[in-house]
């Protein structure tokens, strides 16, 4: 299209310039100081440029451009795209979004003093909240920490409290787990099958083998030594982060012990959520207040840093979420998108920031889309595609 309105104008700025130098006078006279020959030679050329606007113009009002020009339009090179595609306000919900997942069409939302809400995002422009699960802990210090997905069965761990069982469809919410006698508090919590994990701060890892005859689950425990806030899955290991270093243990059937260790920030610093790559080579870890750090786990006993990814938020990153190629990092006042692709250097690619008092608290994706615990904000999904355009 481009290309036709580029040949048409150049036609007509020929033909403008030709007629300026008054060669386009009646030929049956040669303009002055021009032969007979000469002027043959522009009267073809004059021809053939007639013939070539005209095919132009059947061209262009084939395509229909003519028209949408006459009527004042330009048209646009690429469609517009919306960042953000839909979500629910704050008013909707019983409390403000800490933190989330989503599965299969669906997308569980922790309201950190309430309990659940369950959304249904078939239709990612018109989210549907199904129902919410009241969960009793309303005190401060019991707000939900994070939340596991299978199916209708959904983990959830609180601060105070400990780790709940929820059936999603009969809406029923069991505290399998309480606080362990030293009080620590449940944070991140993982779950593939019939295997869940959870980093259980100053206690460490606690793994669990699920009961046969019910929800309630017997707890194995291994003290790490330090606060572990958040863990990823992998086929045989479990990555945590635990103040500034991921440590990584092996699970049963194998001994559960720490088989690997490396520091990815200083002693200060929060390694505040764990990813798995899809090559399972690399660990991606959200430290605040550096950034995206990429560790490879090739070796799981001798985990190594390999590249970083300078967050520009302050306060640094919370949470991350693996798209493709890409890590989508919330960091509260910005959701960063990192080019993964060459794991040693990650690029940011792009930026999304919340109007306020909207945050970006927590981030989850699925297919093309990331949704995003924005505090006051409510649910925000967001086109993780049209972000890198």
């Amino acid at each position: 299209m481009c290309r036709l309105l580029e040949a048409r104008w150049l036609a007509a700025v020929a033909i403008s310039s030709v007629a300026a130098c008054g060669l386009l006078a009646p030929f049956d006279e040669p303009a002055p100081g021009i032969d007979a020959g000469t002027a043959g030679d522009v009267d073809a050329g004059r021809a053939d440029a007639a013939g070539a606007e005209a095919g132009l113009d059947a061209a262009l009002a084939e395509a229909g451009v003519d028209a949408a020009l006459d009527a004042g339009a330009v048209p646009d090179a690429a469609p517009a795209c919306a960042e953000v595609v839909g979500g629910l306000a704050r008013g909707e919900l019983s409390a403000e979004v800490g933190v989330l997942a989503v599965e299969r069409g669906r997308v569980v939302l922790g309201e950190p003093t309430f309990g659940l809400a369950v959304v249904d995002v078939t239709d990612p422009a018109a989210p549907l909240l199904e129902r919410e699960i009241a969960t009793g802990l309303e005190e401060a210090g019991e707000e939900l920490r994070d939340i596991a997905l299978d199916g209708d069965l959904a983990l959830v761990t609180q601060l105070g409290a400990g780790l709940a069982v929820v059936d999603l469809a009969a809406g029923s919410y069991d505290l399998a787990q309480p606080v362990p006698a030293d009080e620590a508090s449940a944070r991140g919590v993982a779950l593939r099958g019939e295997l869940a994990v959870v980093a259980w701060g100053d206690a460490g890892l606690v793994y669990f083998d699920p009961d046969p005859d019910g929800p309630v689950m017997a707890p194995r425990i291994l003290n790490l030594g330090c606060g572990a806030v958040e863990v990823a899955l992998g086929p045989d290991h479990a990555y945590l982060g635990c103040l500034a270093d991921l440590r990584v243990v092996s699970l049963p059937p194998d001994d559960l012990e720490e088989v690997g260790r490396v520091a990815v920030g200083e002693p200060e610093d929060d390694a505040r959520d764990v990813a798995l790559g899809p090559d399972g080579a690399h660990a991606y870890v959200a430290v605040d207040p550096i950034g995206l750090v990429v560790v490879s786990v090739a070796d799981p006993t001798g985990p190594e840093v390999v590249g970083v990814g300078a967050t520009t938020s302050v306060p640094g990153p919370k949470h991350l979420a693996l798209w493709g190629d890409h890590a989508v990092v919330a960091s509260v006042t910005v959701l960063e998108i990192y080019d993964v692709s060459v794991p040693e250097a990650p690029v940011l690619a792009a930026t999304y920031e919340p109007d306020p008092p909207a945050t970006a608290s927590s981030v989850a994706v699925a297919g093309d889309l990331a949704y995003v615990a924005a505090s006051e904000g409510g649910l925000e999904i967001l086109d993780l595609g049209c972000l890198l355009r």
